[in-house]
């Protein structure tokens, strides 16, 4: 007998209990793309403030470029990290079906715990204009939705907030994934056009006729100059109530943001990273044996930054940084070449590494 079955359907599930928050990376501490972004004019672009969580722009033009940031500072008690979405001196001015939110994609290994279940959302947030603020829930295929809305009762003020989902309606109809794909998907809207703004599907699911990621009563924050806004503490789980946030070790909680994407790295001048054959007569080199630290969920695509090729030691080669990925889950396989010149010979060399060399693994939803 499961424990909310024992104590009760309206039970508080104990919050002792781990691994009950799908949400990764919900306290914002992993960052390993970096700390600050700044998108270019236009829209069009996605950017990581912390691992798993993405601020997706789409099409405006006019505005000051909009920055994100992984924030140490401004945060509430008994958090490190924070996401910081900030707009300039120039607000947004949004084509039609323009749109600024913060955005996580669960797999659908994790969702499906979710499906036929009373949910609860919560988070700590802050903004520097006060009024009611929308959620957008979404299944993968975009067939069906959920338009829930909080409000932000003093700016500049951190402020705990909770929204309950019934999963159990959401999954009545509809494809709703249970592996790998997105399984659930969630944007924190901060700004839209006009046509992106209604009313359906506002606390209940049902099926997509318009894509309107906030209420027209919103605050339009993307539309208003030098405004900010922060997330942090973002927790998601089956349950009646929310429970106190949980608070994974790093450890484990890069592990789970591994998953999606690595960046191997080395803050060391030369650093030995893996294996690979060089082909005589041509440019060309194959690694095969760069392993991932842990198996991600599909085959990744590669990018590498300012890479070597040592065949004898205190012989090296810049390689290119253009690649042809062939990875597994688990290992980063690639082609590259030399950046000028030709092997003698086959050779076994090593992959070196320096300051600011890496080979990034990307499968992020």
């Amino acid at each position: 007998m499961g424990i909310s079955a024992a104590l009760g359907s309206s039970a508080l599930l104990p919050a002792g209990l781990g691994f009950r928050n799908v949400i990764i990376n919900g306290d914002m501490r992993v960052a390993q793309r970096g700390l600050s972004f700044s998108f270019g004019s236009g829209g069009g672009n996605q950017y990581f403030g912390a691992d798993r969580w993405s601020t997706v722009d789409y099409t405006w033009s006019a505005g000051t470029n909009i920055t994100v940031a992984n924030e140490t500072t401004v945060v509430p008690s008994g958090f490190t990290n924070s996401y910081k979405w900030a707009n300039g001196a120039t607000p947004l001015t949004f084509n039609s079906g323009g749109y600024q939110a913060i955005r996580q994609k669960i797999e659908g290994y994790s969702a499906s715990s979710l499906y036929g279940k009373q949910c609860v959302l919560s988070f700590w947030v802050r903004s520097s204009t006060a009024g009611k603020y929308s959620i957008w829930f979404f299944n993968n295929a975009n067939t069906r939705s959920l338009l829930k809305t909080y409000v932000i009762n003093s700016a500049d003020t951190w402020e705990y907030k909770t929204v309950y989902i019934d999963m159990a309606s959401a999954v009545t109809s509809g494809v709703w994934e249970k592996t790998s794909s997105t399984g659930l998907g969630l944007m924190f809207t901060l700004g839209t056009s006009s046509n992106r703004t209604g009313s359906t599907n506002l606390d209940s699911w049902g099926n997509i006729t318009a894509y309107e990621y906030a209420t027209s009563d919103s605050v339009n924050l993307a539309t208003i100059a030098n405004s900010t806004f922060y997330l942090t503490g973002v927790q998601l789980e089956a349950n009646y109530q929310p429970t106190p946030f949980e608070q994974r070790p790093y450890g484990v909680e890069l592990a789970l943001c591994q998953r999606y994407y690595t960046k191997i790295s080395s803050s060391r001048a030369a650093s030995y990273a893996g294996q690979g054959q060089a082909r005589g007569g041509t440019a060309y080199v194959l690694f095969g044996a760069v392993p991932l630290p842990t198996t991600m969920r599909i085959p990744p695509a590669l990018s590498t930054n300012s890479i070597s090729a040592e065949p004898n030691p205190g012989s090296t080669y810049a390689l290119s940084n253009s690649i042809a990925a062939y990875s597994t889950t688990t290992n980063a396989t690639f082609y590259t070449t030399r950046s000028s010149g030709t092997w003698a010979s086959d050779l076994s060399v090593l992959l070196i590494f320096d300051s600011t060399s890496y080979v990034a693994a990307d499968a992020e939803l």
